[in-house]
């Protein structure tokens, strides 16, 4: 008689290498999310420093920041802007200038986490940052006693 023993894998076999697979999986989705929140919030960061960026090239020119979004537009065209203080939806970039203290800017941008992103430049004084976490719906205005010197 023949030996009719076929070389494959048993179901114990498979049922392991199906938990391992599992496992890993079970491991690896919460670092992805994490660091697809990461990237979020980094990209609204980064719209408000290009957006700031584009402020202080009209104040080299004017010798004042301006909420003019063409103005602003002209300069850097990957970005919306909008003119406000409180960031309402992601994918704009919010400029909002108060005259009653010198020509204050405050810059701010919400990432799709809901974090709120702001930038505050008071002239002759450092600039500071702000992140404020909103609801689903709303961010908060930025208290000037939020700000720091970092983000």
């Amino acid at each position: 008689m023949h030996d009719r023993r076929e070389g494959g894998f048993t179901l114990v076999e498979l049922m392991v290498v199906v938990l391992i697979i599992a496992i890993l999986i079970t491991v690896a989705i919460p670092s992805l999310l994490g660091a697809r929140q990461r990237a979020q919030d980094a990209a609204a960061q980064a719209e408000v420093r290009m957006a700031y960026s584009a402020e202080k090239v009209v104040y080299a020119q004017e010798e004042a920041f301006t909420e003019v979004t063409a103005d602003l537009f002209a300069l850097e065209s990957s970005l919306a802007f909008v003119t406000g203080d409180t960031p309402l939806q992601t994918n704009r970039v919010y400029v909002h200038v108060h005259s009653a203290t010198n020509g204050e800017l405050f810059v701010s941008a919400r990432s799709s986490t809901g974090n709120c992103w702001y930038l505050r430049d008071v002239p002759g004084q450092p600039v500071t940052y702000s992140k404020r976490t909103g609801s689903s719906a709303v961010c908060p205005v930025a208290d000037t006693r939020t700000y720091t010197s970092a983000w």
